[in-house]
């Protein structure tokens, strides 16, 4: 039992991991081994979310990236860990939009607003 709850303090999961399979072979009850895999749980959904907000950044998926923040921020990511995807959105949000210009401008065919709307483009990032 201490050695359950000293590697659920330390966080040391492959410790804990260990320490589960001995109490197990020890007989010890499932509520005693409840805290412990209830601690691996949390960091397995921990790590599942940030590898699918990982996924999503390098995809640039803005329906991903919303998905994979709003998991992360379910299973308590930090700020650091969901700013990235944060910017990576914001990112292709505004590209989005300045394609949506650029296609009005298109069909408008007003030379200002075509010129104005290349302009934002540029400044998303768009390439072609």
């Amino acid at each position: 039992r201490k050695a359950l709850h000293d590697a659920a303090k330390t966080l040391d999961f492959s410790r804990l991991r260990d320490a589960i399979v001995e109490g197990e072979k020890a007989g010890l009850s499932e509520a005693d081994l409840e805290e412990a895999r209830s601690t691996i749980a949390a960091e397995d959904r921990r790590a599942t979310a940030l590898r699918r907000l990982q996924d999503a950044v390098q995809r640039r998926d803005p329906h991903a990236l919303r998905v994979a923040m709003e998991d992360g921020e379910a299973v308590g990511l930090s700020g650091d860990e969901l700013g990235c995807a944060r910017r990576v959105l914001e990112e292709e949000e505004l590209a989005a939009r300045a394609r949506v210009r650029l296609r009005k401008a298109l069909l408008g065919r007003d030379r200002n607003e075509l010129r104005d709307a290349v302009e934002d483009g540029q400044r998303a990032g768009l390439r072609d």
